[in-house]
């Protein structure tokens, strides 16, 4: 198999948050998560789609944003209820994954599109809700 190459985009944001992490420390996606653990929202009954910001506003040449939005799209109820990786809950007070998606902060945030990603595939899987909280949980520490 082949490895897709890297796009510009990702590669430095992914660049950024390495050199955030530094010396091993979390990157700000993940800071203070043992102390302040988050709890995974219940979904909202009846939450759909209709908020997650459209692929013609964001950028053209951002693929990886892109597949996150769209995973966001097809499979609102779980992002709906996970709760976010990085610092958005409390900068930005979203309540979870759907709400991000609902703003343009993802596509300058590592954290909520490798959480996306992670989602999406698990989305298309099949797996329920149950499971893709416990592989959040598993994948980013909490």
């Amino acid at each position: 198999t082949t490895q897709q190459p890297i796009e510009r985009r990702a590669f430095l944001g992914r660049l950024a948050a390495i050199a955030l992490v530094g010396g091993g420390m979390p990157g700000p996606w993940l800071r203070d998560r043992e102390s302040s653990p988050r709890h995974h929202p219940a979904p909202r009954a009846g939450v759909t789609a209709a908020r997650v910001i459209a692929d013609d506003e964001l950028p053209a040449d951002d693929a990886e944003s892109r597949r996150a939005y769209a995973a966001a799209r097809e499979a609102p109820a779980l992002f709906d209820g996970v709760a976010c990786v990085c610092s958005c809950p409390e900068t930005m007070r979203h309540r979870s994954l759907l709400e991000c998606f609902e703003t343009r902060h993802p596509t300058a945030c590592p954290g909520c599109l490798d959480e996306a990603a992670l989602v999406g595939r698990l989305a298309a899987d099949g797996r329920g809700l149950d499971a893709v909280r416990d592989a959040v949980d598993q994948a980013f520490g909490r």
